[in-house]
Formats: structure tokens, sequence, C-alpha cells
């Protein structure tokens, strides 16, 4: 989706499935953006990203945003009744046009695990309410500090993937 790509460094794609469980066929696409906006934030650019993503929720349902949004002085912590974060101590320009930009768009974050200064600098946002962030068990890299890694699990969507998506050969021999 490169006309959804801004001038900061964000990716996006779109991963269409068939729903389950409809008596008619139901087809839905989900939208994920990995982003990183780099340190020291900078206002202008969280803001030309989160405009973008305030477009871009004009057009589309389910979406995942996951990356390094390097907001450290946000302290996320975990909302008793759900398993998506309440943020705390956004009170400047940087944190409440964060605020501002999810309660206007209904997107949650749900990272809640922190990096080893206490900070969680990698968030994961979306409009679905049931992704489940933990800490992956087997590492696949060596371990990052201020990143640790995630493992993000959408859990009660009823989807079927597109057959079409199975791996084909890419040379038939006789």
């Amino acid at each position: 989706m490169s006309n959804w790509e801004t001038d900061c460094e964000d990716l996006w794609v779109n991963i269409g499935f068939r729903l389950n469980g409809y008596t008619k066929v139901a087809y839905s696409t989900l939208s994920i953006c990995a982003v990183y906006l780099p340190s020291p934030p900078r206002l202008e650019q969280q803001r030309v990203f989160l405009n973008n993503l305030d477009s871009v929720l004009n057009h589309i349902d389910n979406v995942i945003v996951m990356g390094d949004f390097n907001l450290n002085f946000i302290d996320w912590e975990l909302n008793d009744d759900s398993n998506h974060t309440i943020p705390t101590n956004h009170n400047n320009d940087l944190g409440g046009c964060l605020v501002d930009c999810l309660s206007m768009n209904n997107l949650y974050q749900f990272n809640h695990i922190r990096n080893s200064h206490g900070r969680t600098l990698d968030l994961a946002l979306s409009s679905l309410q049931c992704l489940n962030v933990s800490q992956p068990l087997d590492l696949l890299s060596k371990l990052d500090l201020y990143h640790p890694p995630l493992l993000i699990e959408i859990s009660e969507l009823n989807f079927e993937y597109d057959k079409n998506l199975l791996p084909k050969p890419r040379v038939k021999h006789n």
C-alpha cells in the first residue's frame, strides 16, 4: 500500500481473508503497518504519521500498527478490565498528539512489556480488541535491551486464509 506510506519509516500491507461462520461468503481485510519514528521524537514527524493513519482509517476497519514510537516518557498501565493498556504521563504535545489520535480513531495500545529500562518504546496499536501481546519463549535474534521481542496473537477472529496463498513451486521437473 505505497499510497498509504509517508515520509516517515512506515510500511503497509493488506491481508485479505474469508470470514468463517457466515451463511454467505464474507470477505474482509486486515491492514498491518510497521513503523519507526526515530529518537529523539519530533512532533512534526509524529503528526505526519498520525494524520496519515487517521486518513487511512477512514477507508479500513481492521488495522494493526506496530513499531518503535520512541515515546519513553509515556507509561502504559494494563487495564484491569481488558488486555489493552492505558497511557499515563502524556501531558506534553507528543503524548497528547498520540493519545488524541488513539481516542478519535477507537484504537487501543496492547504492548504492556517494558524494556530493561522500565520503558515501553514499541507500541502495538489496533482497532481489534482481540490482540494479545506476550514475550516469546524462543528468540530469533540477539536480545535488544531497548526493544524486547514481542509475540502478537490475534484471538477470536474466525477467518480462513485464501487457498491461493499456499506456497507454489518455482520450477517443475519432468
